[in-house]
């Protein structure tokens, strides 16, 4: 991960996700049929492991954060098809509630979940998801953190411009 993606501590209250979340199902474009579901996580110990599963680590150096001090993950989540074909609606929730995160003050980042934690009934069976829905995106927020030394982004380049 992005050392300038540290996040300070805390824990977004109701109110914050569920507006983070209805910004997503409300997104401009989001299909009414297809409209993903939510799972919410802030208990430390299903964080460190959402972050073990979506980043493929172990666990054994307890120093190793890899959620890097982020207390709240959404999984955006899809109705499993028989196809398994992924639609776009998670990918455009996920987007909606960065950009609402951003908006309300708060750094937040989107993790695709790997091909076999997408498949797999045991792992959503502990999130207390449906057996009928796979989770395919963790979104995980964190409070603005300020880092010293922290470096500016290059201006943006333009390549060219064709008037």
């Amino acid at each position: 991960m992005n050392q300038e993606k540290n996040f300070g501590p805390g824990i977004l209250d109701a109110r914050h996700v569920r507006h983070l979340v209805e910004s997503a199902v409300n997104a401009p474009g989001m299909p009414r049929e297809a409209v993903p579901e939510f799972v919410v996580i802030q208990k430390g110990s299903m964080l460190r492991d959402a972050g073990i599963l979506l980043f493929g680590h172990s666990a054994a150096d307890p120093r190793f954060e890899l959620l890097r001090g982020a207390r709240n993950l959404i999984w955006v989540c899809r109705r499993w098809d028989q196809s398994g074909e992924e639609g776009f609606e998670c990918d455009w929730a996920a987007r909606f509630i960065v950009l609402s995160a951003l908006q309300l003050g708060f750094e937040a980042l989107v993790v695709r979940a790997p091909q076999g934690l997408r498949g797999s009934s045991e792992i959503c069976s502990e999130l207390g998801i449906p057996g009928d829905w796979r989770p395919l995106l963790a979104v995980v927020i964190g409070m603005k953190m300020e880092e010293e030394g922290r470096r500016p982004r290059r201006p943006a380049r333009i390549l060219n411009w064709v008037k």
